[in-house]
């Protein structure tokens, strides 16, 4: 069983490998995608991520991994258009880092150890990173997408890596919660509507934007502002992340208060709605027309309605109130934006 444990993720990867290049070689390669061709096959491909990730919480008995499957099937869902842009000498790199990244992927979360993972993952995106930074600048791909998708797989990785590194050998408390409120009996099968397919949709929605920045190819003062925007927003989400996961290791059961920590309540969702932030942007400064401007305005609008009203700030307040001292906490320090006076 351990070495069927250690073999399912290679044996997986190089499937992937082969099957990303015989399809995009023979169905994606110079194909004129438009913006609905785009958001239809990412639907497609969220759909599927998704209903295979709850079959693997059916064997992990657990589902929040599916935070992991947030992270990676973003970034995942604009594949088909970026594959369609390529030749077929970098789509022969593109396939087998492709293949490598779904070995460290949250569908074998559990197969490799916490660091192995991290680590792994990381230096697969640095690899990602490198190699198109090469194709925008031998021109195999323009600069404006290459600059678009590495904001977006920064943001990525970085999320995915902090979640990975929290993750604790039993199941979060928010999805043990929906587990003992619907019961075990028929959470097995209610979890793919809940949980997997209803994130789904909503990340295929707040993904709009991404599609449209990456469709564009644009590189002009909208894209560039909007990137560093985000990537801003990466950074101060990363190191909000670290300093809570450094408090959590020395003291638990305390209350962070230090480092950004001191300045609001939840620094790592202010980042995370700067970095959307920065890609509305970005997609705002490459819209063609009214209605792509619209749709980017409502999908910023509803992250920031899931982080604030559903799984972030006030999903948290509600886990946390019991902690002795956080109704100070609360009444002396912003739920979200930074008070620096």
């Amino acid at each position: 069983m351990d070495v069927l444990k250690r073999l399912l993720p290679i044996l997986t990867g190089l499937l992937t490998t082969f099957g990303v290049y015989f399809l995009a070689k023979n169905f994606l390669i110079s194909y004129d995608m438009t913006l609905l061709t785009s958001m239809s096959l990412g639907l497609t491909l969220i759909i599927v991520l998704m209903s295979l990730g709850w079959l693997c919480s059916l064997i992990y008995g657990r589902v929040d991994f599916v935070d992991l499957m947030w992270a990676r099937t973003l970034p995942l869902s604009c594949l088909p258009y970026f594959l369609s842009q390529m030749n077929l000498d970098t789509l022969s790199v593109a396939s087998v880092l492709i293949g490598l990244s779904v070995i460290f992927s949250p569908f074998f979360w559990n197969s490799f150890s916490k660091g192995v993972y991290i680590y792994a993952y990381g230096t697969i995106s640095l690899m990602i990173i490198g190699c198109s930074l090469y194709a925008g600048h031998v021109g195999l791909l323009s600069w404006g997408l290459v600059m678009s998708f590495i904001t977006v797989l920064m943001w990525s990785s970085c999320l995915e890596l902090a979640i990975r590194r929290k993750m604790h050998p039993v199941e979060d408390k928010r999805y043990q919660g929906f587990r003992q409120t619907f019961g075990p009996l028929r959470y097995w099968w209610f979890s793919f509507f809940q949980v997997f397919l209803l994130q789904g949709v909503l990340l295929w929605i707040v993904s709009m934007p991404i599609h449209i920045i990456l469709l564009s190819g644009s590189l002009n003062v909208y894209t560039v502002v909007g990137a560093v925007i985000s990537l801003l927003g990466t950074g101060y989400q990363l190191l909000a992340n670290h300093q809570l996961y450094s408090h959590k290791i020395k003291q638990p059961k305390a209350i962070c208060q230090s480092g950004l920590w001191k300045y609001s309540r939840h620094p790592n969702y202010f980042g995370e709605i700067v970095v959307w932030f920065g890609f509305m942007i970005m997609a705002l400064g490459v819209s063609s027309s009214y209605i792509t401007m619209i749709v980017s305005a409502l999908s910023f609008l509803l992250i920031v309605f899931l982080l604030v009203r559903v799984s972030g700030v006030a999903m948290t307040q509600d886990i946390m109130r019991s902690r002795p001292g956080y109704e100070h906490y609360i009444t002396s320090t912003p739920a979200l934006i930074p008070k620096l006076w």
